[in-house]
């Protein structure tokens, strides 16, 4: 699913699955996914430029409610892809408005 995300500023994504950013200006960029969670939760963030990974978050705690992944710099091309993929091992997070994550891609410094 494409989230049609704008770079420099937060966007929100629902649920879970793909969210992709294409790169309109080369050069660093920086890119975060910040999550609010109902623990338990097996919420996972993976954040891939071009299908390969470049950062992912660590698996919450027991009673966590929040659930990141950031990553500065990525050094980008023109067209480049970067993908935020918000899985889950927990059922409970599959439920409609569960999972409630901000993404956000700037070029330079976040």
């Amino acid at each position: 699913m494409s989230l049609g995300l704008k770079s420099s500023e937060s966007n929100v994504a629902i649920g879970l699955g793909t969210f992709t950013y294409t790169v309109q200006t080369a050069g660093l960029h920086g890119a975060v996914a910040v999550s609010s969670v109902l623990p338990p939760s097996g919420l996972s963030i993976v954040i891939q430029q071009n299908g390969t990974t470049v950062a992912s978050s660590l698996s919450p705690s027991a009673s966590s409610q929040i659930v990141s992944a950031y990553i500065y710099p990525i050094n980008c091309a023109v067209g480049d892809v970067i993908s935020f993929i918000l899985s889950s091992s927990n059922s409970n997070d599959t439920m409609l408005n569960t999972a409630k994550t901000i993404i956000r891609v700037q070029a330079g410094e976040l």
